[in-house]
């Protein structure tokens, strides 16, 4: 049995009162172990979030708008658009901060808005110093994660959770949602589940949403390993399209794992292009050159041959 595109129903309010719906509970222990209902459970884990994250902002995202109110007071306030707007108006001076990327994508889950969630939780990763983690961020990341049915990479952040907050309520609570999730992913692997995340992916990398694309197609690749047949690992269009998506977001390296596995004269040469790039971002400017030369010389293409030209001219006057 295929499980995709199946889902959980989920309410207008925020994903942790569907999370704790998903996982069967009458009634909810909320992080401390208290028995309470579902809107306590969700007071709570703002309030959560509001201890851990907002102290921390008060010198950064803790910016005053409109009205007087701080970042803190509009999330805890359940103003999430509100505390969007602030947060987007502080990306624009500094668009890599990383901790105001996260905070933006709890807003994003807290307004069920998850694709986008996702995308900005991934963005984040990039630009927050390595082995930095939050057990908020991750929990609430998961739950993105698992509404637009990445399960095996929403399982992969709460494993997370689980190694890095291994005494925390919410590392418990994950574990939870980790079972549904493998029971989910015991329903078995088809082609339609295969075909589904790369399309998701593929269309988000053509609309040039690269960090949202990644999070498809990982999820197509964890499968496609699960699946044990080849045939899917190696298909060209996942794995151009992962390189693509890699290189966009300024992961090289990461990108050529992918893009040397695609025939450089795939997508009439396109991989070729994609792969020279690569290479040149490397630092291997001579290989990425004679690649780039490759594609002007062979790509029926007059749109790739122009563009590889151009290229090679401002390469060759370096």
């Amino acid at each position: 049995m295929s499980y995709v595109p199946k889902g959980y129903a989920m309410s207008r309010c925020s994903i942790i009162w569907s999370l704790a719906r998903s996982l069967g509970e009458r009634g909810y222990r909320d992080i401390w172990g208290c028995r309470t209902r579902p809107a306590i459970f969700v007071l709570v884990t703002v309030c959560c979030i509001g201890v851990v994250g907002c102290r921390r902002a008060q010198d950064t995202a803790g910016q005053q708008s409109r009205g007087g109110n701080s970042f803190c007071d509009l999330f805890l306030g359940g103003c999430y658009e509100e505390a969007l707007d602030l947060i987007d108006k502080e990306l624009t001076s500094a668009p890599n901060d990383g901790l105001r990327l996260m905070y933006r994508g709890s807003c994003l889950t807290m307004m069920d808005r998850h694709e986008d969630a996702v995308e900005s939780f991934r963005i984040a990763d990039s630009c927050l110093t390595p082995g930095v983690a939050d057990r908020i961020g991750l929990y609430l990341r998961a739950g993105s994660l698992f509404h637009v049915k990445t399960y095996s990479r929403a399982q992969q952040v709460l494993d997370k959770l689980a190694r890095s907050f291994p005494h925390s309520r919410l590392a418990e609570r994950g574990q939870k949602l980790a079972l549904i999730i493998e029971k989910r992913l015991a329903e078995g692997i088809s082609e339609a589940n295969l075909n589904w995340y790369l399309a998701r992916g593929t269309k988000a990398y053509d609309s040039g949403r690269p960090a949202l694309a990644l999070e498809y197609i990982e999820e197509y690749f964890l499968l496609a390993e699960k699946s044990g047949k080849q045939e899917y690992v190696t298909n060209p269009r996942a794995n151009m399209s992962m390189g693509g998506a890699r290189l966009e977001i300024g992961d090289a390296e990461g990108a050529l794992v992918y893009l040397l596995k695609v025939p450089p004269d795939y997508s009439e040469w396109r991989a070729g292009i994609l792969t020279a790039f690569g290479l040149k971002l490397l630092g291997s400017d001579r290989k990425a050159l004679q690649t780039m030369k490759t594609v002007v010389a062979k790509a029926q293409s007059e749109e790739v041959r122009v563009r590889a030209q151009r290229y090679v001219a401002e390469w060759s006057a370096e």
